[in-house]
């Protein structure tokens, strides 16, 4: 398992998921190595993460803690970090 990839905060997410064998989704943030094409999309939602937003070789999504671990193991992956929320006050 590639937990190296995900930063401190999801990586934290994901094994208190994983420890309660929660089905809850996961927002988070990814990187990949090369801009997204059909093929690299096809990849990404195989392994069963929802995409929500993508620009170039960035994207958000959300997944059960079993699905980012499938992505973390991808080779295109570069980087995982988990979602914040900011306000706008």
């Amino acid at each position: 398992m590639n937990m190296n990839k995900m930063d401190a905060g999801l990586r934290k997410l994901v094994e208190e998921s994983e420890k309660i064998n929660s089905m809850g989704k996961i927002a988070f943030l990814a990187k990949c190595n090369t801009d997204i094409d059909k093929d690299l999309l096809k990849r990404i939602r195989n392994t069963g993460v929802k995409i929500s937003t993508m620009v170039m070789d960035i994207f958000t999504a959300a997944g059960s803690y079993s699905a980012i671990k499938l992505l973390a193991e991808e080779d295109f992956i570069v980087k995982l970090e988990a979602s914040k929320e900011y306000s706008l006050d």
